[in-house]
């Protein structure tokens, strides 16, 4: 058997080259993939205390396979890369101009994930949206707001600016206009009630609150604020819910509602 696969590197050296390569691309692609999906794994699981985003998958990616491309090299076609290497550092500065926003990117990300200033989950606001990370990347930070829009933000970015994080929960509000004969205790405990009913396990540590405002035109002008979990609900669906659940008090106090979308 030995002979025989003597003899066929032998007389076929060509496909042989080939296959060996083939096979060792192979094989660094299933490493790859395996080695990827355990830091995702890790990255995703709470009880692990450790970075998550696909920046550190991609990083071991572009790893594994220089290193299999640096076997191919040298085992089918004998080729040492350190000349190779050498002459990478010689024309380092010219690279390093050349992917000037790349390598700030690349180590914007870093930091901002081992740093833990971002983590996918973590909502923030931009250009006036709370939006929702969700992966942190070698390049850029995506981010999705409760409309559905994405937001591609350059990890250089992310680093660089001031970050206003957003909480896991926010305050919804439906301004109302009450009788001001209104006994406002009791119009508050049934608002309560009602809305507790309603969001029974997506209420926030701030609850629910009633406001007034003071006398307008049409009556006594207030807010009733709702502090709700984010990825529960859009702004505009949660105030037509809370407008839904209160309507049979605004009703039943002579009041009228307006939902703030």
């Amino acid at each position: 058997m030995l002979e025989a696969l003597q003899n066929f590197q032998t007389e076929f050296p060509l496909l042989n080259t080939i296959l060996t390569g083939a096979a060792i691309l192979f094989a660094t692609w299933v490493i790859e993939r395996i080695v990827r999906r355990i830091i995702m794994h890790i990255g995703r699981n709470d009880n692990i205390d450790l970075p998550a985003g696909s920046i550190f998958a991609n990083i071991a990616r572009v790893a594994l396979w220089l290193f299999g491309l640096i076997i191919v090299a040298k085992v089918c076609f004998g080729y040492d890369l350190t000349a190779f290497i050498a002459a990478l550092g010689v024309g380092g500065i010219a690279l390093s101009l050349g992917l000037q926003d790349t390598i700030a990117n690349l180590f914007g990300g870093l930091q901002i994930t081992l740093g833990r200033i971002v983590d996918p989950g973590d909502y923030f606001y931009v250009d006036n949206a709370v939006a929702r990370v969700t992966d942190v990347s070698w390049r850029h930070t995506t981010l999705v707001d409760a409309t559905g829009s994405t937001y591609i933000v350059p990890n250089s970015v992310m680093y660089k600016n001031k970050l206003v994080e957003a909480g896991e929960f926010g305050l919804v509000n439906v301004p109302i206009i009450l009788d001001p004969t209104t006994n406002l205790d009791e119009f508050t405990e049934k608002v309560k009630e009602a809305l507790s009913e309603t969001f029974t396990e997506t209420l926030g540590p701030l609850g629910i609150r009633v406001l007034m405002n003071g006398m307008s035109l049409g009556g006594l002008s207030g807010t009733v604020t709702v502090d709700i979990q984010r990825d529960a609900y859009s702004n505009a669906v949660a105030a037509n819910m809370i407008s839904r659940a209160i309507d049979p008090l605004l009703k039943q106090y002579g009041t009228k509602a307006y939902s703030m979308q």
